[in-house]
C-alpha cells in the first residue's frame, strides 16, 4: 500500500473510531507498509514508552501506569517497549527530546491557567535541552491564543481564548491528559493547625505539635534550596518555609494577598507595577528586606551575566520574561516595568521562584547559597544531611511572629509503606506520599488523620511531535483513543484521582467543565 493511500485509509478508520485497525496502518519512517493483522501490531517502528522510578504528587506509581498503557496501546495495534529511568534522568532526557512517548506530569504553581497551558503547550517552551513543552508542540494558532490570553484584561475574554486553545489541543493530541491526582497527607491525631493547599505547598508555621518539634517525612530529597534555581516539588516544599515573595496565596486557595509587600498599584497601561514594602521584615541574617534586596533577587534571574545568576532560572523564562526592569524607587518602594500587559503577573509573583533572597548572604557565603540558603520566611535553615534530613528552626524575628513550632525536621524515607509504619509508631508526626491501597487503612486508624485536597496537577502522556510517526496528528489521535483513563484511575490511583479531559484541573476557571463562580 502506498504511503498516500495508507494515510487516507487511516483517516477514514480514525473518523469511524477504529483505533485498533488505524494503528496497524502505521508505516515505517522511510516507507509504507501493510498491516499484518488488525490489532496484531505493525511492521513499522517500535515506540518506546518512557517512565521513571519515583512517585510524584500527580502519579503514585509510574511503572504501573506504564504497564497499563503498554497493554492498552498494544491492544490497539501499537508496538511498545517500556524504558525505565531514574527520576532525574527521565526529566533531563525528555527535556532533550530523546523520547517517543513519555509519562510525565505537572503540578501547578499558580491558580492561573497560563501556568499549565502556556508552559506545557506554548511554542516558547519547545526548546531542546530545557523544554517545559515536552511534546515539542509548535502550533501557531494555539500559541497565538495563549499569548493573547496573557494580555487580555478580563477573565471572560481570557477564558474564551483558553477554551479555543483547548479544543485545538484535544484535536491535535500532542499530549494526552490522563488523571488529576487527589493530594493526600497523613498526620498523627495530636498534630494541629496544618492544612493542605491546592498548589501542593507544605507550610508548617501554624502547625502545633507536642514538644514543638515537628518530624515530617517524604519520599525524595530536595535538589537545591535556591528558589530561583529549582523546578521540583521536594525542593519547593522546603524553600516555601524559608523564603517569602512580595505576595502569597491565601491559606485556603489561590487568591493573592500581601506578604513582603503591603500593597501595590498598577498603571492604566497594565505595564507598570509599584509595590510598597513591609517595614519590619528581616532576613534570617538580620539585614532588612528592602527594595535593593528585591531588585537583587529579580535581577539575578533576569540578567544571565549577573555575578549571582542561578544556573537554570526556568520559571523566569515562562513566568517573568516580560519583566523589562526592576527599580528601587526608595528603600521601601520597588517598581516593575513590563514589556507588555501581562495578566498572570501578580499571581506569578506568589510562586516559590519569586522568593526574595538576602544579597548579603551571597557576599558572605563560604558555601554555595543553594546549600546554605538565607531568606525571610518563618523558618531558618540549620543543616542538610543529603538523602536523610533537612533541619529548620523557627525564626523569632519574623514579621508575623514566631511560628507555632520551634523546629521542623524534614526526613527522607523513600518507601511509602516504611513511612506509614513510622507514622503509626509515632517516630514521625506527618508524611506525604501514601500508597493508594493504604488510604482506607489510614482513614480507619483512630491515631491518624488523613488530609485530602483536589490536586492542581495533571499526569499525561507526552508524544514527541519531532519524531515520526508521532509527528502525524492522526497517529497521536489514535493513541489517545486507545487509552482507557477510567481503568488507569481505578487500578493505578485506586480511585484517588479524577479522569482528565484537559491538562487543566477541573477546579481552574478556564477548564471546559468548570462550574464554579
Amino acid at each position: 500500500m502506498s504511503p498516500v493511500r495508507a494515510r487516507a485509509l487511516l483517516l477514514i478508520v480514525l473518523l469511524a473510531g477504529g483505533a485498533t485497525i488505524a494503528a496497524a496502518l502505521l508505516r515505517d519512517d522511510t516507507a509504507g507498509t501493510a498491516p499484518e493483522t488488525p490489532g496484531g501490531g505493525t511492521r513499522g517502528r517500535e515506540l518506546t514508552l518512557w517512565t521513571f522510578d519515583a512517585e510524584r504528587p500527580y502519579l503514585p506509581n509510574p511503572k504501573k501506569m506504564a504497564i497499563l498503557l503498554k497493554s492498552q496501546l498494544e491492544r490497539a495495534g501499537f508496538r511498545i517497549r517500556i524504558v525505565d529511568h531514574d527520576r532525574a534522568s527521565h526529566f533531563e532526557m525528555t527535556q532533550n527530546g530523546e523520547h517517543d512517548l513519555a509519562i510525565l506530569g505537572w503540578t501547578g504553581d499558580t491558580g492561573d491557567p497560563d501556568n499549565f497551558l502556556y508552559v506545557l503547550l506554548g511554542a516558547q517552551g519547545a526548546i531542546v535541552g530545557s523544554a517545559s513543552n515536552i511534546s515539542f508542540y509548535r502550533d501557531g494558532e494555539v500559541t497565538g491564543w495563549l499569548v493573547a490570553a496573557q494580555v487580555a484584561r478580563t477573565r471572560e475574554e481570557r477564558r474564551n481564548l483558553y477554551l479555543r486553545a483547548q479544543r485545538k489541543i484535544e484535536e491535535d493530541a500532542p499530549l494526552i491528559p490522563i488523571a488529576h491526582g487527589i493530594q493526600a497527607a497523613a498526620f498523627r491525631r495530636e498534630v494541629e493547625g496544618f492544612s493542605l493547599h491546592p498548589t501542593g505547598q507544605y507550610l508548617f508555621d501554624r502547625t502545633r505539635v507536642p514538644g514543638r518539634t515537628l518530624r515530617f517525612a517524604r519520599g525524595s530529597d530536595s535538589t537545591k534550596l535556591d528558589p530561583a534555581d529549582i523546578t521540583d516539588g521536594e525542593s519547593a516544599l522546603v524553600t516555601e518555609n524559608l523564603f517569602e515573595g512580595l505576595v502569597r496565596y491565601t491559606r485556603e486557595g489561590v487568591d493573592v494577598e500581601p506578604a513582603l509587600a503591603t500593597g501595590w498599584e498598577v498603571d492604566p497601561t497594565g505595564t507598570v507595577w509599584t509595590f510598597a514594602l513591609r517595614e519590619r521584615a528581616l532576613f534570617h541574617d538580620g539585614t532588612p528586606v528592602d527594595a535593593a534586596a528585591v531588585v537583587f533577587s529579580f535581577e539575578r534571574q533576569r540578567d544571565p551575566g549577573h555575578p549571582h545568576a542561578p544556573a537554570a532560572p526556568v520559571y523566569w523564562r515562562d513566568q517573568f520574561a516580560d519583566v523589562e526592569r526592576v527599580e528601587a524607587i526608595d528603600p521601601r518602594t520597588v517598581r516593575f516595568t513590563l514589556k507588555r500587559p501581562f495578566a498572570p503577573f501578580l499571581t506569578n509573583l506568589a510562586m516559590f521562584s519569586a522568593g526574595i533572597v538576602s544579597p548579603i548572604a551571597f557576599e558572605r557565603a563560604q558555601t554555595p547559597f543553594e546549600r546554605n540558603p538565607v531568606g525571610s520566611g518563618p523558618f531558618r535553615f540549620v543543616s542538610w544531611s543529603v538523602n536523610d534530613r533537612i533541619e529548620l528552626e523557627a525564626f523569632g524575628g519574623h514579621w508575623e511572629g514566631r511560628p507555632a513550632c520551634d523546629r521542623v525536621t524534614i526526613l527522607t524515607i523513600p518507601d511509602n509503606a516504611t513511612r506509614l509504619v513510622a507514622l503509626r509508631e509515632g517516630s514521625i508526626h506527618g508524611m506525604k506520599g501514601i500508597n493508594p491501597q493504604d488510604l482506607d487503612e489510614v482513614r480507619a486508624d483512630p491515631t491518624l488523620r488523613l488530609l485530602e485536597q483536589p490536586g492542581m496537577n495533571v499526569a499525561y502522556l507526552a508524544c514527541n511531535t519531532m519524531r515520526p510517526p508521532l509527528d502525524d496528528p492522526l497517529v497521536r489521535r489514535s493513541i489517545a483513543r486507545a487509552i482507557d483513563k477510567e481503568a488507569i484511575r481505578d487500578l493505578v490511583y485506586r480511585g484517588n484521582a479524577v479522569v482528565a479531559r484537559s491538562v487543566l484541573p477541573p477546579t481552574l476557571w478556564a477548564h471546559p467543565d468548570y462550574d464554579g463562580e
